[in-house]
């Protein structure tokens, strides 16, 4: 409970001086694929798995001066900043109900971030995730999860200006 209180004010308070939140998400799960490779990932225990990371709870943040960074609770309950790990995060996709990060671990993974509006008005996420071979098991996994905040417009008003 404490990590949680932690995750809540690490995440706005530094927003609260400079950053905006654009969503709030928690509850992945979805499917992993672990290939034959490597000491640990035999043909028997290869393949397709279910997958979750059901108290893993994901901010993505924006300022005009810092961009965008994914702050996260992982499945130990720790709190993370991709970019203090050292990810390098582009934005790659963005409209006015969506928008699509990615967050890249030099040598380690790729992950892409995916933050829309369903038809029915739900704000809904998804990651993306290749872990390659700076890690103990290689795995490519597509999860999904829901949101209780989305809001593109500070980063859709930051590009408008940008470009103007």
């Amino acid at each position: 409970m404490n990590k949680i209180l932690f995750f809540i004010v690490v995440a706005t308070l530094p927003n609260f001086f400079f950053a905006e939140n654009i969503a709030s998400c928690d509850g992945l799960k979805g499917w992993s694929y672990y290939p034959n490779k490597g000491d640990l990932i035999t043909k028997d225990n290869s393949g397709w798995d279910q997958d979750a990371i059901s108290k893993g709870k994901t901010t993505l943040s924006f300022s005009e001066t810092e961009g965008i960074d994914i702050l996260f609770v992982d499945v130990l309950g720790d709190i993370n900043s991709s970019k203090a790990q050292g990810a390098k995060i582009e934005l790659v996709f963005l409209d006015q109900d969506s928008v699509t990060v990615s967050s890249y671990y030099f040598g380690q993974s790729m992950e892409l971030y995916s933050f829309w509006i369903n038809n029915e008005g739900l704000p809904k996420y998804s990651l993306h995730q290749a872990k390659g071979p700076g890690n103990l098991i290689r795995k490519d996994s597509l999860l999904v999860g829901n949101c209780s905040y989305l809001n593109m417009k500070p980063v859709v008003e930051f590009i408008s200006k940008s470009s103007e």
